[in-house]
Parts: structure tokens; C-alpha cells; sequence
């Protein structure tokens, strides 16, 4: 398989919560956009009601306050939402993205499911890092005790091995940007304990939330943390791990959900027209929720349109699906009540839509 990207977005050591990014997408609102210093204002007023009712938020670091009075962190997790593409910094004004605004939608309070969300998101974007950390976890299970700094100083040469075997098979773009980076390792390696802890700390507390790993005196993988493990693709044939746009549509939700969610039922157990009306609810109810406004509008997003239909499905009807299931179902024309709809695949996720007539049968 060919490495088709290097998915490593930067962070800073005081984004921990992904719960803060939630939180922080939903004080956006389904306006879409606010004032930064009203949503600093909000969220200020969140964490210090989460330091009140939440003993763990209490005692953990990357907090938005700390003893009621705020910290400097409420500008990491800004600019991290904006690099996971979920909203736009326009200005003094922030904004939902498309993807912020299929969040919303799915999950307009908190939710235990988001978490499905996260993983799906964070592969996409950062897997590379994680997958990095996966690694050194594998490679040193308990007793041997991995703490924060212990992390950090074997990190280093983790990545830089991990690039050695994905350059072998990377596509010309990747091949660019893995060489600029082991120039940059070189660079930096006498202060990487200290630089890469941005990229470590946080990612170590976002693995915890997800369940995949657990802190006691040190950091080890769940039980969840090794079913996954031994879930994901190898990378050349080696015992490193990585991940493809292609695993991305194919495997991503099952491999975590149905290791976090063993009770939940997989989409290809179902019957062909459960899944098509299962399918044409979501679809429905994501252009009546996203589009209907929209006078005149008879065709939505490809990618959009799926990717909320997934999570839909997955928090709604307990169901696991990734993207690839949906697409065979949509190979037909799809009928749904009063509505049509047809899907147009294309591998740029901005080009694939879904347009829908009225049914006449």
C-alpha cells in the first residue's frame, strides 16, 4: 500500500480535553459564527461550573480555569479546533466549518458517542503522532513504567523510524514533506524532550478520554487500546501501524466502536431494505436539518451527507457502518418515502454530492 499523506497537526501541551473541543464547537452555536471574547466568556463560565460538578476535570491539567480564574488555555484549543478543520478563525470572529456544523448536529448536548467521532477525526489528521505513541506503548508494555517524560524521550526516534519505512513506499508529495521532517529531527534532536512534550502530553490524554489507554503509576493500552491495535493495517509489512484515505472509508468506525461497542451491530449483518430505509432516514434528515433552508437546493454533499449518516446511525440506532457501507448501498438510485436519491462518487470529497427528485412511484 502506498503512504498517500503525513497526518500530524500541531498542538499545544495544554489541549488535553477533547471534551473542551466539543464544548467549544457547541458554544459556536448553530448561528455558526460569534465574537471570540463572547465564547471565551462562555467557555470560561463552563470550566468553572465542570471545577464545581466534575471531581476528574478538577484534578486534571489543560483546564480553562484553574480555581475559578482563568488560565491561557482557551487560545490552544482555538487553535487546534482550527486545525482539525472544525471551525475558521475569521478576524475577532469564529466560525463553525462545514464539519463543525455536522458535529452539531449530531451531537447537539454531550455525548458519550462523540467519542466515535473523535477517533474517526483524529485519525484523519493526526494518526501519524498517535500511531507513533501506539507504537512505544506496544514496544514497552507494563512492568516497564512509561511516564510522560519517558514518552517523550523515546518519542523522538520513534518517528524518525516510523518515517525510515513509510518513505520507502510514500507517493512523491509524502516523500517530500518525510524528508523535510527528518531534516527538521535532526535539527532539534538535542531539545526534543522538551519540543515534542506539545505534541506528547496532549495526545496521551486524548488516547485516556477515548479509552484506549490507561494511566495508573504509568501509561499502558486497554484491553480496548490492543484490539485496535491488532485491527490496523501494518505499515510495510513491519509491526508499525498506519492508515490509508481507503482504510479511512472502510474500517475506521469499526475498528474502534467495535472494540469500544462490542454489543453494537454491525451494519452488514442487516438486511438489504433495513438498510436502505436506515440510510434514507439519515439522508433525509440531514438535508431537512442542513439544506432545506436553502431554497432550491436539490443536491447535497457526498462526504458531508455520509459522514453524518455514520454517526447518525452509530448514536441513534447503535449501528456500526463506515463510509464504503453506505456508498453500496447508494450504487442504486435510493428510494425513501417522498425522496430520490442519487449519489455521484468521487474520490476529491468536495466533487461527490448527493441529489435527490421527488419519487413519482
Amino acid at each position: 500500500m502506498i503512504a498517500d499523506d503525513i497526518r500530524i497537526i500541531e498542538t499545544h501541551i495544554q489541549t488535553r480535553h477533547l471534551r473542551i473541543l466539543g464544548a467549544l464547537i457547541r458554544g459556536i452555536g448553530r448561528n455558526n459564527e460569534i465574537p471570540y471574547f463572547m465564547l471565551e466568556s462562555a467557555m470560561e463560565q463552563w470550566s468553572q461550573n465542570e471545577e464545581k460538578q466534575n471531581p476528574d476535570y478538577q484534578a486534571s491539567q489543560g483546564k480553562l480555569t484553574e480555581n475559578g480564574r482563568k488560565t491561557l488555555a482557551f487560545k490552544a484549543y482555538v487553535r487546534c479546533a482550527e486545525k482539525l478543520q472544525l471551525i475558521f478563525i475569521i478576524g475577532q470572529t469564529l466560525q463553525l466549518t462545514k464539519f463543525g456544523e455536522i458535529f452539531i448536529l449530531l451531537y447537539p448536548s454531550e455525548s458519550e458517542r462523540e467519542k466515535s467521532f473523535y477517533w474517526y477525526w483524529l485519525m484523519q489528521y493526526d494518526a501519524d503522532t498517535l500511531l507513533t505513541l501506539g507504537q512505544i506503548l506496544v514496544e514497552n508494555p507494563p512492568p516497564i513504567a512509561l511516564k510522560d517524560a519517558t514518552i517523550r524521550l523515546l518519542y523522538n526516534d520513534a518517528l524518525k523510524k516510523r518515517l525510515l519505512i513509510k518513505i520507502q513506499r510514500a507517493d512523491t508529495h509524502t516523500t517530500f514533506v518525510i524528508e523535510s521532517m527528518l531534516r527538521s529531527q535532526e535539527m532539534n534532536k538535542k531539545k526534543a524532550p522538551f519540543a515534542y512534550k506539545h505534541l506528547v502530553s496532549p495526545r496521551l490524554a486524548w488516547f485516556c478520554e477515548l479509552g484506549i489507554v490507561a494511566k495508573t503509576k504509568s501509561y499502558h493500552l486497554t484491553d480496548v487500546g490492543k484490539a485496535i491495535w491488532t485491527q490496523l493495517p501494518r505499515l510495510n509489512e513491519t509491526e508499525s501501524r498506519d492508515i490509508y484515505e481507503s482504510w479511512l472509508n472502510e474500517c475506521c468506525l469499526q475498528v474502534y466502536a467495535g472494540s469500544q461497542y462490542p454489543s453494537f451491530q454491525r451494519w452488514e449483518n442487516l438486511d438489504l431494505e433495513d438498510k436502505k430505509g436506515l440510510l434514507g432516514q439519515s439522508l433525509r434528515l440531514f438535508y431537512e436539518k442542513a439544506y432545506q433552508s436553502k431554497e432550491g437546493n436539490r443536491r447535497m454533499n457526498g462526504y458531508s451527507a455520509l459522514l453524518f449518516s455514520i454517526f447518525h446511525l452509530h448514536s441513534v440506532y447503535d449501528l456500526i457502518a463506515d463510509r464504503r457501507d453506505l456508498e453500496m448501498v447508494l450504487a442504486a438510485p435510493l428510494p425513501y418515502q417522498m425522496y430520490l436519491f442519487t449519489y455521484y462518487h468521487s474520490d476529491r470529497h468536495y466533487e461527490s454530492y448527493i441529489s435527490f427528485t421527488y419519487n413519482q412511484n
